[in-house]
């Protein structure tokens, strides 16, 4: 069983499904993994919850505060917390001016799962909107690809 512990409210996931809009999206997948990477050594492996969240976009700043934002990462990291974190694979939101990042943490021998929803095209840069962690790898999907 998959346990997922959700960084932002379901409202906030809402209201990135509600965003679509007409016309091409571009994405960069290796810029959205640098800020990705970038936000989960902040709040996962350096403790410095404050400064990940200053990198939340104003959207998920509204929708939850860090007062919340830093309880639900004293949940998430109650079960350990790796000394490293890197980006392996990506995967689009059709439609949407988002996409997934996913990436492992490791602290040997232990491995942990996270992925984070970044907003953001490639014309406007990224920001972390949401951040899940799993329990174990997360599933395949085909429209996840790897990243380069």
């Amino acid at each position: 069983m998959r346990i997922a512990v959700v960084i932002a409210l379901a409202t906030a996931l809402l209201s990135v499904g509600c965003s679509a809009s007409v016309g091409a999206i571009n994405h960069d997948p290796q810029a959205a993994a640098r800020e990705a990477e970038e936000f989960v050594r902040l709040c996962v492996v350096d403790d410095d919850v404050p400064a990940a969240y200053a990198m939340f976009g104003e959207e998920a700043q509204e929708q939850v505060d860090i007062a919340t934002f830093t309880q639900q990462m004293e949940i998430v990291n109650e079960g350990g917390r790796p000394r490293s974190v890197h980006a392996t694979s990506w995967e689009s939101l059709p439609g949407e001016r988002a996409l997934v990042v996913f990436l492992v943490g490791t602290d040997v021998p232990r491995e942990y799962y996270y992925r984070v929803v970044m907003e953001g095209t490639l014309g406007t840069g990224y920001r972390p909107f949401a951040v899940f962690r799993g329990d174990g790898p997360y599933p395949e999907s085909s429209l996840r690809q790897d990243l380069k």
